[in-house]
């Protein structure tokens, strides 16, 4: 648990804060105010769009005997929302790519594979054996 010295603006621990006043027995659980300290309650930031905003620290907010984390959410610059958007359209270019290789390569698996079992009638067996030969040298080679 944190607290804010509102003398200082300092965050501290509530070892700290206990620290303080050597000379009083405090409770187990301290409470929200105590002397210049006071808790500081970390809400969860908000949802903001990551794709136009951002979201930045506006500092501890006092009120009602507790600091409050403040958060502000702005506008990305322009620049940034123009870098994020480019970012993104390579990440899906790049991610179609990959899918069509994989998928690419699937059919050549199969269709190798289909070949290789060809029956002499459809594939001369000179030709099978050439083609498997080819296939063989095509898997084989080192890129």
């Amino acid at each position: 648990m944190r607290y804010l010295n509102t003398a200082t603006q300092q965050s501290v621990t509530e070892a700290q804060v206990r620290q303080s006043f050597p000379d009083v027995s405090l409770p187990e659980f301290l409470p929200d105010s105590i002397g210049d300290f006071v808790r500081i309650v970390e809400p969860k930031q908000p949802d903001y769009d990551q794709t136009t905003q951002r979201i930045v620290d506006g500092g501890l907010v006092v009120a009602d005997g507790k600091a409050t984390r403040n958060w502000i959410i702005e506008p990305l610059p322009s620049e940034e929302v123009e870098r994020q958007r480019r970012f993104a359209v390579y990440q899906i270019k790049a991610q179609s790519i990959q899918q069509f290789d994989e998928q690419a390569q699937s059919y050549f698996f199969m269709s190798a594979r289909e070949l290789m079992l060809a029956p002499a009638a459809i594939v001369p067996a000179g030709d099978a054996r050439d083609l498997q030969s080819q296939i063989r040298a095509e898997f084989n080679r080192k890129d």
